[in-house]
């Protein structure tokens, strides 16, 4: 069972045959590989819930009257990685949470759902998860976060009452179901966003969502897969248009995937009609180095460095998490990273598509209250410093100096074991 607890909420939940959905949303980034789902699910006031609460002998503020439900899904792999409940209606909570694992997804706002579409996606997560690797977080009365593994422990228990209810339902007709997954992608508004959708869900074994962005009546004779033996990540993608010399076009692409036994490049060939593909091949790939692939990624970073001075009493992550609620956080030996995300999937509409330039800036805090912010564009760098200044941490940031490196370097320093960036720098110079 996993659950997410306010403090001085009721401590018990009805059957959930005594809820329905008030409202549900959910986010369009499932030709991305993820999606996240939020349902408000309130009690039904009528006979059912009187005759329970009569049959228990209790009134209605012995039990949880509403609460939330946020789910965190993984296409490819994992499936439901984690499910989060939050009894009660704490706005500022639930705020929160959803920042926490919607923030980085590049979903500038969630889509409203039916309450059919939202079970028939509830059915479909556990389906999918059953047997996976995933996570369920616990909140407890003491705000102490726990996590279980479903693989161990298996599905919530309160989803596993609620599908054995919605199995057998046939809750979406076919235009119903195609109308859902065209409302959880996001629009494809250029020829590169359908080639990188295309290549990024082929790449990964999902030939539900390749198929999404495949023309309806493209002939499977013309559309070979684009795939790998295993499973890849498209961690870079270029393409470049090709005129053919009877007047038609075609698109040559060179990508960079991450396996699980290393780096492959591969070459491929696509045809478009009204940015939907029409033609694919595989025309060749081969494994390369982790010190090639490393090159293939190599791009510039920006850094900023920062001493936190006249603290006092104040923490510095409570500040951190008010300039930032949307980043992920991530915990190391010396410190805390932060990832700031842009708010938008824009990225794959380049020519030249890079996973990582999803990131708009990533802040490392150090134990020694030293703040080290990296980005590969001045411009976010800019931007970034102003939004510091201007915030509760703005008083206590003192520059040290400024930075242009031919690489990436914030992750080699915190991979050093070094908390202090200067000693760092004087190492490495």
């Amino acid at each position: 069972m996993s659950d997410l607890r306010l403090v001085g909420a009721p401590a018990r939940k009805l059957p959930h045959q005594l809820y329905r959905i008030k409202y549900a949303e959910i986010t369009d980034t499932r030709l991305m590989g993820v999606l996240g789902m939020h349902i408000c699910w309130e009690a039904v006031q009528g006979p059912e819930l009187e005759s329970y609460l009569k049959e228990k002998d209790c009134s209605i503020q012995d039990f949880i009257a509403l609460y939330h439900q946020i789910f965190y899904y993984e296409v490819e792999e994992s499936g439901l990685e984690t499910v989060t409940e939050i009894w009660g209606d704490d706005q500022a909570t639930l705020t929160d949470v959803k920042n926490r694992f919607f923030g980085g997804l590049g979903c500038s706002q969630m889509l409203m759902l039916t309450e059919n579409e939202a079970l028939w996606m509830i059915k479909r997560f556990v389906e999918d998860t059953r047997g996976k690797h995933g996570s369920t977080e616990i909140v407890n009365a003491d705000d102490e976060i726990l996590e279980s593994s479903v693989l161990k422990d298996g599905m919530p228990q309160s989803l596993e009452d609620l599908y054995e209810d919605l199995k057998d339902r046939e809750l979406l007709g076919e235009l119903e179901r195609h109308r859902l997954m065209t409302k959880i992608c996001a629009p494809i508004r250029n020829e590169c966003a359908a080639i990188n959708y295309y290549l990024m869900r082929s790449f990964g074994h999902d030939r539900e969502g390749a198929g999404f962005v495949s023309a309806p009546l493209a002939s499977p004779r013309y559309l070979k897969p684009v795939e790998l033996s295993g499973r890849a990540v498209l961690r870079k993608n270029s393409i470049q248009l090709r005129h053919e010399a009877d007047g038609g076009e075609s698109y040559l692409c060179e990508s960079l995937l991450e396996c699980s036994d290393g780096f492959y490049v591969a070459f491929s060939e696509l045809e478009l009609a009204d940015k939907r593909v029409t033609a694919s091949k595989l025309n060749a790939s081969f494994k390369i180095s982790d010190l090639e692939a490393a090159r293939k990624l190599r791009r510039p970073e920006y850094i900023a460095f920062f001493e936190l001075v006249g603290l006092g009493e104040e923490n510095p992550e409570d500040m951190m998490a008010e300039v930032l609620p949307k980043a992920s956080r991530k915990f190391f030996e010396t410190g805390v990273l932060y990832m700031d995300y842009n708010s938008d999937n824009d990225h794959v509409e380049k020519p030249v598509y890079n996973l990582a330039d999803d990131v708009m800036a990533s802040y490392f805090l150090t134990d020694t209250d030293q703040l080290v912010v990296a980005s590969s564009e001045p411009g976010h760098m800019m931007s970034t410093e102003l939004l510091l200044r201007m915030s509760s941490l703005g008083k206590h940031l003192e520059a040290r100096g400024r930075y242009n490196f031919a690489h990436p370097l914030l992750g080699d320093f915190i991979d050093s074991g070094y908390d202090d960036f200067y000693e760092y720098l004087k190492n490495i110079m």
